[in-house]
C-alpha cells in the first residue's frame, strides 16, 4: 500500500493501538501532512503555538501534542479539547508535553542538559536562547521538551550553546547556535530544530566542545567543524570550518572534547590531544596550543578522561585521578588554585570508578558516592552553594549510585538507575528540569522525567 495512502487511513479510521507511523516525505503523512525531523507527521492547526500538531499515531508519546510541546487546552490529555477525554477535538491554552521514557544517557552543555531514551528519543531542558532544545520553540526555563529531530538517536553530545546527536543510521544532527559553523551544516545561522551535518561519513561516536564539534566515521577517522583559532579542528591550520574536516593522522575509537580542546583514545590505548593549551592544560610542560594531535605520555593507558574548559583529567586504572590545567576555582583537586601545565594528583582520592568534568568543576564517583570539587558558587559540588571546594570534599547527597554523570558550566545531573535524572547547581535559565527556576540544597529530581 502506498505509505501516503496508508498514513491517511490510519488518520481517519481511529483504529486501536495502532502501531507508530513514520515519515521520510511530506507526501507520507497525506494532504496537508508535513514530515517533522523526528518522523512523525503533523499537521496545521492554529491553536498550536508552533502552527502544527502530531498526528496520533505519532511515536514516543507525541501523539496529539503540538510540535514544540503542549497538548493546546491545558489538560494535559493530548487531546486538544480541555475535557480530558482524549479526542482531539478544540484546542486552547498550552500545557506540558508527555513525560519522557526512562533515560538512559545524558549530555549536559553550559546551561542545558540532554538525555537519551532506549528507544532513541531526546528530551532537553535549560537555557533555549540559540535553540538548543531542538524542540523547534523558545521553551527553555521548565520541564524536559522532546527534541523534534532524528529518530533511533544513538548518542549525544552538548557544547556550551548547541547540542548533536548520531541516528540510527549514523547520521550526525546538530541545533542551536552555529556562530562558528559547530552546526556543520555549511552555514552560520542558529537552528531550533536539528540540522543533518553536510558530507560527513557514517559516525560511530560524537564529542563538542564550546563552539566546536567531532565525530569519529566507522573507519576510526575522526572530523571536526566549527571553531578554529585555538586549533580544535585538529587539520593543521586556525581556519574555521562550517562542514567537517579531517583531523591529521589518527584513528581513533573514543573521542572527549570541552572548552577548545579535544582528546582521542586511539587503537593502542595511547590518547592524543590537540586544540586549546594555554593553562598547561595538556600536561606537557608548556602552554603552546596544538593545531595537529600529540601525544599525551601520562594519559596512556586511563580508563577514562574528562575535560572541562580549561583543565583536563585522567582515571588511572588504581583509581587515582590526575589533572592539569586551569585551576583558579580548585578544579584539580590538589588542595591550591595555582594553574598546572604538569598533572598533579587528586587529593585522597585512590578508588574512583567514573569521571566527568563540567566547565569549572571535576566530579569522580567513588565505589558508590560521587564527589565533586572546584567551583561552588551555585552548589555545583551537591550540597548547596558555598566557597570552592579545592580538594573531594562530602560526597553529593544522592540515595543512589549514579549510572552516568554530566556536569555542565554551572550544574550537573546524575542518572539514577531506573533512568530518572537528578540535578543540582544554577537553575536560573531552568538548568535543573524541574520548573521552579530555584537553587536548591541538593538534587532534585527533573520534572515530568521521574513520575
Amino acid at each position: 500500500m502506498h505509505a501516503a495512502l496508508l498514513a491517511t487511513l490510519l488518520l481517519t479510521t481511529g483504529c486501536i493501538n495502532a502501531r507508530p507511523f513514520t515519515c521520510s516525505e511530506p507526501v507520507d503523512c497525506g494532504e496537508g501532512g508535513r514530515c517533522e525531523p523526528n518522523g512523525w507527521c503533523s499537521f496545521a492547526d492554529s491553536t498550536c503555538a508552533g502552527g502544527w500538531r502530531y498526528g496520533e499515531h505519532s511515536g514516543d508519546g507525541l501523539g496529539g501534542w503540538c510540535v514544540g510541546g503542549g497538548d493546546g487546552d491545558g489538560d494535559g490529555d493530548g487531546d486538544g479539547d480541555g475535557d480530558g477525554d482524549g479526542d482531539h477535538a478544540d484546542a486552547g491554552a498550552d500545557a506540558a508535553p508527555p513525560a519522557p521514557a526512562p533515560l538512559v544517557a545524558l549530555a549536559a552543555g553550559s546551561d542545558h542538559t540532554c538525555g537519551r531514551t532506549a528507544e532513541g528519543a531526546v528530551w532537553c531542558w535549560g537555557d533555549d536562547q540559540y535553540g538548543q532544545l531542538g524542540d523547534g520553540a523558545a521553551s527553555g526555563g521548565g520541564a524536559p521538551v522532546p527534541v523534534s529531530g532524528p529518530v533511533g538517536v544513538t548518542t549525544l553530545a552538548a557544547g556550551e550553546y548547541h547540542s548533536c546527536a548520531i541516528d540510527g543510521d549514523g547520521r550526525v544532527w546538530c541545533w542551536g547556535n552555529n556562530a562558528q559553523g559547530q552546526l556543520g551544516d555549511g552555514t552560520h545561522d542558529p537552528h531550533d530544530v536539528p540540522v543533518q551535518v553536510s558530507g560527513l561519513p557514517a559516525a560511530v561516536a560524537l564529542a563538542a566542545g564550546e563552539f566546536h564539534t567531532c565525530a569519529i566515521d566507522g573507519t576510526g577517522g575522526v572530523w571536526c567543524w566549527g571553531r578554529n583559532a585555538e586549533g580544535q579542528l585538529g587539520d593543521d591550520s586556525n581556519s574555521p570550518s562550517s562542514t567537517p574536516v579531517g583531523v591529521v593522522g589518527l584513528i581513533a575509537t573514543a573521542l572527549e572534547a570541552d572548552g577548545n580542546l579535544v582528546c582521542a583514545l586511539e587503537l593502542d590505548t595511547d590518547v592524543r590531544c590537540w586544540g586549546h593549551n594555554a593553562h598547561g592544560q595538556l600536561g606537557l610542560g608548556n602552554k603552546m596550543n596544538k593545531k595537529t594531535p600529540v601525544e599525551v605520555p601520562w594519559l596512556s593507558g586511563a580508563l577514562a578522561l574528562a575535560a572541562g574548559g580549561d583543565h583536563l583529567c585522567g582515571l588511572l586504572p588504581s583509581g587515582g585521578v590526575l589533572c592539569s590545567g586551569r585551576n583558579d576555582e580548585g578544579q584539580l583537586g590538589d588542595g591550591s588554585r595555582t594553574d598546572r601545565s604538569t598533572p598533579v594528583a587528586v587529593d585522597d582520592l585512590t578508588d574512583a570508578d567514573r569521571l566527568a568534568a563540567g566547565e569549572w568543576f571535576t566530579c569522580a564517583r567513588r565505589a558508590g558516592p560521587l564527589l565533586c570539587w572546584g567551583r561552588n558558587d551555585d552548589g555545583e559540588s551537591g550540597g548547596g552553594a558555598g566557597d570552592d571546594l579545592l580538594s573531594p570534599g562530602d560526597p553529593v547527597p544522592l540515595a543512589f549510585t549514579p549510572a552516568a554523570i554530566a556536569p555542565g558550566e554551572r550544574h550537573a545531573c546524575a542518572l539514577d538507575d531506573t533512568g530518572c535524572a537528578w540535578c543540582w547547581g544554577a537553575d536560573d535559565l531552568g538548568q535543573l528540569g524541574d520548573g521552579d527556576g530555584d537553587i536548591g540544597d541538593g538534587p532534585v529530581a527533573i520534572a515530568l522525567a521521574c513520575q
